[in-house]
């Protein structure tokens, strides 16, 4: 144990100088679930199934799953299991649900401070070594978006889809207005998170017209830096005036309350989205198209628009 905690404490000294250095480059924290319930509490060694346990390795690991740490002792592929030593060094120990989110890493991916570890302020996204920011001792997990620190709030009564914005009592034929989207310009509009979750992807409000070409959905921070986007897919016929799903190439972990960007590209000029117009209630949002754009080709950056313009940005979904 007080080697645990010596490598803690060279890990937590290694921070402090990726911080101040930021030629190291940006590590996004990696994850994966649980494929079982943990029900037990006991805080000596434990065996829990995860989704997969690609990446973790025994010896130099630590998990963080609901504000509990552990250090993994050992590793099994199939199954995929790991055996934990928990509530390390000293966050409480507790039961979880089935599908949980398991961050994982060296200990110097997480942050130990008490009574207050979380950053506030401003931050430059690219300056930060390690995103998002897991505070253990007091179980909040942050990410630098739009310029300063968003301190995220969990969440579990979370909706499986949270719409953004949300297309209201209507029947979907009736909301917006359905436009062909050129393959030319990208559609955005503000999207804003009330609390944690993890991201499969987007949903996009399909117009009369889907099945003619590929599309593709890509999420920015408030600041216009890209976080997250799908690969080109082709919304299937009969999608009409439906939310069509297109994940992410990999699950990206979005913190809340927060503001993004949810845009879209498209490969032709025939398919269509349902884009807010005044009528719907939503002209509070801020919307942009931006044109000159290539299909497939995923602007790093965008300006993000102060602006409301009717007939510009799409009706999104988080999922």
């Amino acid at each position: 144990m007080k080697n645990l905690f010596n490598s803690i404490a060279v890990s937590l000294l290694a921070v402090g100088l990726m911080l101040c250095a930021s030629a190291f480059g940006q590590t996004i924290v990696p994850s994966t679930t649980l494929a079982a319930a943990v029900t037990s509490t006991n805080s000596q060694l434990n065996t829990f199934k995860l989704a997969s346990t690609s990446g973790i390795t025994a010896g130099n690991t630590m998990l963080y799953i609901d504000g509990e740490a552990d250090f993994v002792n050992a590793v099994t592929t199939t199954p995929a299991t790991v055996t934990v030593t928990r509530g390390q060094p000293t966050s409480r120990v507790s039961t979880h649900v089935n599908g949980a989110i398991v961050w994982y890493g060296p200990p110097s991916y997480f942050y130990f401070q008490n009574p207050i570890g979380y950053p506030s302020g401003s931050c430059t996204r690219s300056q930060s070594s390690v995103l998002p920011y897991i505070d253990i001792g007091n179980s909040v997990i942050s990410d630098c978006l739009g310029g300063v620190w968003v301190n995220g709030i969990n969440s579990p009564l979370s909706p499986k889809v949270v719409f953004a914005p949300a297309p209201g009592g209507s029947v979907l034929t009736g909301v917006g207005t359905s436009t062909a989207t050129t393959n030319t310009s990208m559609y955005c509009v503000e999207a804003d998170l009330p609390t944690n979750k993890l991201l499969t992807g987007l949903e996009l409000l399909q117009g009369t017209v889907a099945g003619n070409g590929n599309r593709n959905a890509i999420l920015y921070d408030w600041a216009g830096n890209l976080l997250a986007h799908s690969a080109s897919i082709a919304t299937a016929s009969g999608n009409e005036s439906l939310y069509a799903a297109y994940p992410f190439t990999a699950k990206y972990f979005a913190v809340g309350p927060a503001s993004y960007w949810a845009c879209s590209q498209a490969s032709n000029s025939s398919d269509t989205l349902n884009l807010i117009v005044t009528a719907d209630g939503n002209a509070g949002l801020y919307t942009q198209i931006y044109t000159g754009q290539t299909f497939g080709t995923i602007p790093a950056t965008i300006t993000p628009s102060a602006a409301y313009t009717t007939a510009q940005g799409p009706y999104a979904a988080f999922y």
